[in-house]
């Protein structure tokens, strides 16, 4: 649980993001063109996305079956790796925060009483709404239920390829499927829900895009000198620690529960402190150093969780949450480095990414590591997609939900979260590696290789292990 109270950077503290034989789709709307086939194009139809709100099932908790909650960008509940699995689904949209502003020839004293005041200040509140909003890709849509079918099951290892050929439109629709705004979450989900005998509660959120992170504020370096010294006041610390949950944190501690959740992930996180920095010299800013500040927040982010624990604010909504580490390449050892690592957390594991080479696990080369980062899972995978389709991924955004999946299996042996914490940790190889067992063959990117393609013309063999390994890197998050 994390509220993010900062006051100069609040603005900047930005969530980022890393089948079956029939025919699985409902979506009925008119349609004048023909489906188009693999071997076709569809006469250079634009691509078009057609934002539809959709609503799911509800199922009250049950003690059998472990719940996990999702929190992502957007989730197209359709697809059938979540069929007869959620449980509900959320939509939270929160009005922005003001950053706090030095004002000139102000003394410590008055910057410091300003800081405590907003920090006591509810954030606006946010709304919840049952439902999401799935982009529909109306090419993807349109694919006739055999080619849709084909295409899984080779994604999956399950076929080899027959001779038929997959277009150029195809393969960009596929790359371009990450640009909606829902494939992310899809992905997210469906690696927690495949084969996989729960249910999960889906909640969509807002979350940063790279235009976004391109047009972030300059910040001056003697104003965040400022801010960190008036964090170390024992005034603002404790307005800073006991400040009101915001909008969002509130309503997930309401959903949680609601739905009795056990398991949560999070697939995004905020940038860490490199790339903050890098960040703001790109959009024209004088270069800052920031890693004093952030670790002033992490620090004070520890006490703050451990006062809502202690005040009783997160009985009964307690949860094991796994969150993307993050694709930096980076060495991330306290909270100086990313913000997302709170000294001492008790219930939020960061999780990195491994890769199969040459028949064994070792770190993927995007992974960030270090000290923060407490397990690995596999995070070069085949997972559910936009249009009911199977894509290739690649991140520690993928590898977050595998590490979720395999504590949901534990979860009925763990009365309490730090009991289920030990279980998963307790797994981990000397590497922090999660057991490679715990991922369905089928989605594992190692598996690739094992069924070798027949001779066939060249445009039958766009999508061998090879090129299957380069979408998973355009897809990356």
């Amino acid at each position: 649980m994390s509220s993010r109270r900062g006051g100069f950077l609040f603005a900047l503290t930005l969530l980022v993001a890393a089948c079956g034989e029939a025919d699985p789709y409902p979506y009925t709307a008119p349609v004048p063109q023909p489906p188009p086939k693999f071997g076709e194009r569809s006469g250079g139809t634009k691509k078009k996305r057609v934002p539809i709100h959709m609503t799911c099932p509800t199922k009250p908790p049950d003690p059998n079956r472990t719940r996990v909650m999702v929190v992502d960008k957007g989730f197209d509940v359709r697809h059938p790796a979540l069929a007869g699995k959620i449980a509900g689904c959320y939509d939270i949209r929160c009005p922005s925060r003001p950053a706090f502003e030095a004002r000139p020839g102000e003394s410590d004293d008055d910057a410091a009483a300003r800081l405590a005041e907003q920090l006591r200040t509810p954030a606006p509140e946010c709304t919840v709404s049952e439902g999401v909003t799935v982009e529909v890709d109306e090419y993807l849509e349109r694919f006739h239920p055999e080619d849709r079918a084909f295409w899984n099951d080779h994604m999956l290892g399950k076929k080899r390829f027959d001779g038929r050929g997959f277009t150029g439109e195809l393969l960009l629709s596929m790359l371009d499927m990450t640009g909606s705004a829902d494939y992310h979450g899809t992905a997210t989900s469906g690696a927690v829900t495949y084969e996989n005998d729960v249910d999960v509660v889906l909640v969509q959120i807002e979350l940063a895009s790279s235009d976004d992170l391109l047009s972030i504020p300059c910040i001056r370096q003697q104003d965040i000198d400022l801010e960190t010294r008036l964090l170390s006041r024992s005034g603002v610390a404790e307005a800073y620690i006991q400040a009101p949950l915001d909008g969002r944190d509130r309503h997930l501690l309401e959903l949680r529960r609601q739905h009795d959740i056990r398991v949560e992930n999070w697939s995004f996180g905020v940038p860490s402190t490199t790339v903050f920095e890098s960040l703001l010299v790109r959009s024209g800013c004088p270069r800052v150093k920031l890693a004093e500040y952030m670790l002033a927040n992490a620090e004070l982010e520890s006490r703050r969780e451990t006062f809502l624990r202690e005040s009783g604010a997160l009985d009964g909504a307690e949860t094991l949450i796994f969150q993307a580490a993050g694709n930096d390449r980076l060495s991330i050892d306290d909270g100086g480095e990313s913000l997302a690592c709170t000294p001492g957390r008790a219930d939020r594991a960061l999780v990195g990414a491994y890769e199969i080479y040459r028949g064994r696990p070792v770190q993927s080369a995007f992974s960030n590591y270090g000290e923060c980062v407490d397990i690995y899972a596999l995070g070069e995978v085949v997972l559910p997609s936009a249009a009911g389709f199977y894509g290739a991924f690649s991140g520690t955004s993928f590898a977050a939900p595998l590490a979720a999946r395999y504590a949901s299996s534990l979860a009925q042996q763990a009365p309490t979260t730090v009991a289920l914490r030990d279980l998963v940790f307790g797994a981990r190889d000397e590497s922090r590696f999660l057991p490679l067992s715990a991922v369905p063959v089928e989605l594992g990117a190692y598996t690739l290789d094992i069924i070798p393609s027949p001779p066939a013309p060249p445009v039958a063999t766009l999508f061998d292990s090879h090129a299957r390994r380069t979408l998973m890197h355009f897809a990356r998050d």
